[in-house]
């Protein structure tokens, strides 16, 4: 938070801190609020952070391309610079065989805007459903946009395929029910999203922590390097896409493949494994 090491970096001043790191987690560019003093404050403070932060860590490597294509900040400027992206308590999750798991459920978790795009799934379920009469549709989370969701199933007349268990309080229990499920989604919506492109959305490394295969937009920086590590599905904003995309994994001959391999590509960013990175820079 640029705010919290502008503080740090004035006590580095007075010599009551030795040295600051600035781990961004988020780059918005233009309109992180709805004033444009609040959006220079915003720049200001955090271009501070990122030129007097003895390092400067990023979620991912789009921030620091973003700063020097939309800050005229270039790379010579920050005393360090590394990649410390959001990591997954990948040991102590208990994962599900292929055999084991409910297959045909599929599962979001997040908070529900708009721009998350479960309403693009739920326009999905109807063809969905054709092919798999069993399929059900778990939305973990709370927010803004959950009465529009409820509104939409009621109207497409799938109640008995969804199910909005509001937040799960547990990270624990959280992450069994996205274990048991065969298949996640996070089909953010470019447009809407002035947040995702640039940061690295936690709930995708939670979904392949737990062993399961997720179906994503191409907006998170590593969306590619899943589909290339056969741990996910790209598709485009389109609730077509998405039906087909979510078929194909449900009805996979090597669906224990495709949970092996979200498994191995979420060893990755075990927190276990950062921490001891990290511990190698300090």
């Amino acid at each position: 938070d640029g705010l919290c090491v502008l503080f740090g970096n004035i006590l580095k001043t007075l010599q009551l801190v030795k040295k600051t790191i600035f781990w961004a987690i988020d780059f918005v560019p233009e309109a992180r609020f709805g004033s444009a003093l609040k959006n220079w404050i915003y720049h200001s403070i955090n271009t501070h952070g990122y030129t007097h932060s003895d390092e400067m860590w990023d979620l991912s490597p789009r921030m620091a391309e973003a700063r020097s294509k939309y800050l005229n900040f270039p790379e010579s400027k920050y005393k360090m610079r590394r990649l410390v992206p959001y990591g997954s308590w990948t040991e102590r999750i208990q994962r599900y065989s292929w055999e084991k798991c409910k297959q045909h459920q599929l599962v979001f978790m997040g908070i529900l805007l708009e721009k998350q795009g479960v309403q693009l799934v739920l326009q999905a379920i109807p063809d969905i459903v054709k092919k798999l009469p069993d399929f059900h549709f778990v939305i973990i989370g709370g927010g803004p946009y959950r009465d529009e969701l409820e509104t939409l199933v009621k109207k497409l007349k799938i109640e008995k395929y969804c199910t909005f268990t509001g937040k799960i309080p547990d990270h624990q229990d959280l992450e069994k029910v996205i274990a048991q499920s065969g298949v996640a989604v996070a089909p953010y919506i470019a447009k809407l999203d002035t947040w995702t492109y640039y940061a690295d959305p936690g709930k995708v490394k939670t979904y392949l922590a737990c062993g399961v295969p997720v179906v994503l937009t191409d907006l998170p920086w590593n969306a590619k390097a899943i589909q290339e590590a056969n741990a996910g599905v790209i598709v485009e904003e389109d609730s077509s896409e998405i039906a087909t995309a979510v078929i194909t994994l449900m009805k996979a001959n090597n669906g224990q493949s495709w949970r092996e391999n979200a498994s191995e590509y979420a060893k990755n960013y075990s927190y276990d494994v950062m921490f001891k990175k990290v511990e190698a820079y300090l």
